[in-house]
């Protein structure tokens, strides 16, 4: 509840200080608010997402959804992120902070780890899902076809431990991990607060 009611005022200030900027009469042809486009970065993978430029705050306030997917062999994971890209400009491009929800489902196979009592668990599959509300800043290139990168910052209560299930002596168990012990395979970790996120993508507005 504590976190839902930080990301409303978050949003609800944003929301004030783009009223600050001067209005113009813009047409929807100059704008073309509608954008698909093709996204890959961390932690989303590869994928696409979709964009409308609302008439709101003198067509500053978008709306959009991405979906990715991580299809590295023994690290699968699908990504889903909904919310909203306030721009500087009433054009719906140049620069934009976003604010929005995502959730990661990820699922790592083929672990091997010592366990506390000194045996191996091979074969391991863990499996978890890790929302978030997140925080970025945006620049968007183009009319048209268009560039865009995003950076920023995942926040949410994060998992400290993970269960694991795989093969210890011919037994097939479940044992609790630290998460960023697997998490360290591949080059990601967790901390108590949140995760960076980077992407970069391309697409046709109309």
């Amino acid at each position: 509840m504590k976190k839902t009611l930080i990301f409303c005022m978050l949003f609800s200030t944003c929301l004030i200080f783009s009223q600050e900027f001067k209005q113009e009469e813009i047409k929807v042809d100059d704008i073309n608010p509608f954008r698909i486009g093709l996204k890959a970065g961390i932690l989303n993978g590869i994928g696409g997402g979709i964009e409308y430029v609302t008439p709101l705050l003198g067509n500053r306030i978008a709306l959009f959804a991405d979906f990715g997917i991580m299809p590295i062999s023994t690290f699968e994971s699908t990504y889903f992120e909904l919310g909203s890209n306030i721009y500087f400009n009433n054009k719906g491009k140049g620069g934009y902070i976003s604010l929005s929800y995502g959730n990661l489902d990820a699922k790592m196979s083929e672990l091997e780890l010592d366990t506390d009592d000194g045996n191996i668990l091979t074969n391991g599959v863990a499996h978890e899902k890790i929302p978030s509300y997140n925080v970025k800043l945006g620049v968007k290139f183009g009319k048209k076809l268009y560039f865009r990168m995003e950076g920023g910052y995942a926040i949410g209560s994060f998992p400290t431990e993970i269960p694991v299930t795989g093969d210890v002596d011919g037994n097939q168990e479940t044992i609790i991990f630290d998460i960023n012990e697997i998490l360290d395979e591949y080059g990601f970790s967790l901390s108590g607060n949140g995760y960076i996120l980077f992407n970069i993508g391309i697409g046709y507005s109309f």
